[in-house]
């Protein structure tokens, strides 16, 4: 377990330890944990992290979407959206509240050569 990450008395709960590793695994990696990578990562096992996510989610303090790494941060997803909204790009409020759609794995397409 990294040193600099153990429960300090300033972390009061698992809750802000899975939520500093997240951030630091984040900013790091530029992408998300999974939940093995954070249990190991502060030493707890994957039920106690689980529940700290779940709990984490219900507070709104992360975005959680299917997959082994569906972690967001929200501060991550609006600073997301102000870049695309920057380039040029529209983007759809709805992605922002979710919930979020699996595209299709084959495009779709409406045209008819006949």
């Amino acid at each position: 377990m990294d040193e600099t990450l153990r429960l300090q008395p300033a972390m009061v709960s698992r809750k802000l330890l899975v939520l500093t590793f997240i951030r630091a695994y984040v900013h790091r990696w530029n992408g998300s944990p999974s939940i093995a990578e954070i249990a190991q990562g502060i030493g707890a096992s994957r039920t106690r992290v689980q529940a700290a996510l779940r709990a984490l989610e219900q507070e709104e303090k992360i975005i959680r979407r299917p997959g082994a790494r569906g972690i967001m941060l929200p501060d991550r997803l609006q600073e997301a959206v102000r870049d695309l909204r920057a380039a040029g790009f529209v983007v759809d409020e709805d992605i922002v509240r979710g919930p979020f759609p699996i595209l299709p794995l084959t495009p779709e397409l409406d045209y008819d050569p006949g």
